[in-house]
């Protein structure tokens, strides 16, 4: 079984692909299988896909559900003891796996680690840096009664606790990660590596930009209940 179990949804991500399969298989960090959910895609994305000849890129075709839906068929199908979370448009340093693989490793109380990152634009320009998630477990809890506490794509989870947390929930669309992560990190131990290991894409065509709106409206929503959450746990 691989140490480690990528799960990178797709959908019509043919401009930014390859590059992100590419920082994907070029990981120092090698005992790993790569999930990649083509979640019904109209364009040249499974072609990208397929010409990939490695045996840990396992390409799974299936009809178009929405993100939510596809990260869950995802996980379900998940060997790795830990499940690392990487974005079709994203781009992963090369001792991304090896950092945090390491971090769990030695820190067995931990369940999710992330990290900061560098924010792209579409032409692989630095934007600004992401250097804002807190560190550990106690400014974690804090950050997240205010803000996402976690760049997404740059989690690594134990896949035990992603399982008994019961994943994503589809009513807190475009908020489901920041809803995850008030579920998980009121009742275990989190951190943030305070390395930049993934390159962030900003771009217009990007889910978080086109849903700008819906995004703000649960976010409030999930601030309650991560208020909720962290005064039930005090």
């Amino acid at each position: 079984m691989p140490k480690i179990s990528v799960v990178m949804p797709v959908y019509n991500s043919e401009r930014y692909l390859r590059e992100a399969l590419d920082s994907i298989i070029n990981q120092s960090f090698s005992d790993f299988e790569c999930l990649v959910i083509d979640d019904g895609s109209t364009d040249g994305s499974s072609d990208i896909i397929k010409s990939f000849n490695d045996p840990r890129i396992i390409c799974i075709t299936k009809d178009h559900s929405g993100l939510i839906d596809t990260l869950n068929q995802g996980i379900a199908q998940c060997k790795g003891d830990y499940i690392a979370r990487c974005d079709s448009d994203d781009i992963c340093e090369p001792d991304r796996f090896k950092c945090q693989v390491d971090f769990l490793d030695q820190n067995p109380l931990c369940v999710v680690v992330g990290s900061h990152a560098v924010a792209v634009d579409e032409h692989n320009k630095v934007m600004r840096v992401l250097d804002y998630p807190p560190i550990n477990t106690r400014s974690i809890r804090t950050y997240a009664l205010f803000h996402n506490p976690f760049v997404h794509s740059s989690v690594m989870i134990r896949k035990k606790v992603l399982d008994i947390s019961g994943g994503y929930r589809k009513h807190y669309l475009h908020a489901e990660d920041y809803e995850l992560w008030t579920r998980i990190i009121y009742k275990n131990e989190c951190a943030n590596i305070p390395k930049r290991l993934i390159r962030y894409r900003i771009h217009g065509a990007q889910v978080t930009q086109k849903n700008n709106i819906t995004m703000r409206f649960w976010g409030v929503i999930v601030r309650g209940l991560a208020f909720f959450r962290f005064v039930s746990n005090l």
